[in-house]
């Protein structure tokens, strides 16, 4: 259904969206810097709903992410579908294989009921958030902790830093290596920057080559987040999980910090979710990023 007396139009370069930043602000944190979508109605132009998209990647594997907002006295009349369908047309002008939404929401929801209606779009990803408590993540990385410092397995040829006391070049590269992302917002968000990572809480476990191990923790809306794990492959299931843990456990202790949240990926990120049930988390909220292939 096309919203009658709405036009669609992708914002130029220098114009000013600074209107609009508040509505949609991750749309404008994101780097490289989206094209913008504009639904506008009637003579004057009123700007009724926006949308932006980023494509990611390169050949077969060019992921294209959007971000969606009609604004609400304004809903219900077609305008999101007149949006959505010039996104996907421009994503597939640009050779994108997949194209995601940004930014997830409930199932079930008003926004989760939207893309249902979309023919093609269905459920892509799920992300996780679980609680945990310091309490009980002590309880069981403590015990494991001093076993590994009694036997002396704990190698002098590694050191445990902050992200403030890390070398970010070489925190960013690993991060990239095994996690993914792109360089530029990696980079504003490893020094702390809008959403970016706090840099006296996130720890990292470096050898004379480089990082072998980063824990990266954030301020979410209900707290501290644990954002990501990144584990060299050579070290992992070793006593460098217990000492990255371990190490962070007896951060919150000392700052009187009681509970904290772990956000996974099901696909991406299983080794996050298996450690939150490990450490006795809660699973507190679930949502789900909508897309489809092209």
């Amino acid at each position: 259904m096309k919203a009658e007396g709405i036009t669609v139009r992708i914002a130029a370069a220098g114009e000013d969206l600074d209107p609009y930043r508040r509505r949609l602000p991750q749309a404008f944190m994101s780097l490289p810097r989206p094209l913008f979508f504009l639904a506008e109605q009637g003579e004057l132009s009123e700007v009724v709903g926006l949308a932006s998209l980023r494509v990611l990647g390169g050949g077969e594997r060019k992921e294209a992410r959007f971000q969606l907002l009609v604004f609400p006295e304004h809903r219900r009349k077609g305008v999101g579908r007149q949006l959505m369908q010039a996104v996907l047309d421009q994503a597939q002008r640009e050779g994108s294989v997949r194209l995601l939404a940004g930014v997830p929401v409930g199932e079930g929801s008003e926004d989760g009921l939207f893309f249902e209606s979309l023919e093609r779009y269905e459920i892509k990803r799920t992300l996780q958030y679980f609680k945990i408590t310091t309490a009980d993540a002590w309880e069981v990385v403590a015990p494991l902790a001093k076993r590994i410092f009694e036997r002396e397995r704990f190698s002098q040829s590694y050191e445990i830093v902050t992200l403030e006391q890390a070398k970010l070049p070489f925190v960013k590269e690993f991060v990239l290596k095994y996690l993914g992302g792109i360089p530029d917002a990696l980079v504003d968000r490893l020094r702390g920057g809008a959403g970016g990572f706090l840099p006296k809480l996130s720890v990292v476990i470096r050898s004379s080559q480089g990082p072998v191990a980063v824990l990266l923790i954030r301020k979410g809306k209900r707290g501290l987040v644990i954002d990501s794990r990144v584990v060299s492959p050579e070290v992992r299931g070793t006593w460098i999980n217990v000492a990255l843990m371990f190490t962070f456990a007896e951060k919150l202790r000392a700052l009187g910090i009681k509970e904290v949240y772990f956000e996974g990926d099901t696909l991406l990120h299983k080794d996050t979710i298996k450690l939150a049930r490990r450490f006795g988390g809660k699973l507190v909220e679930s949502n789900v990023l909508y897309g489809c292939d092209l």
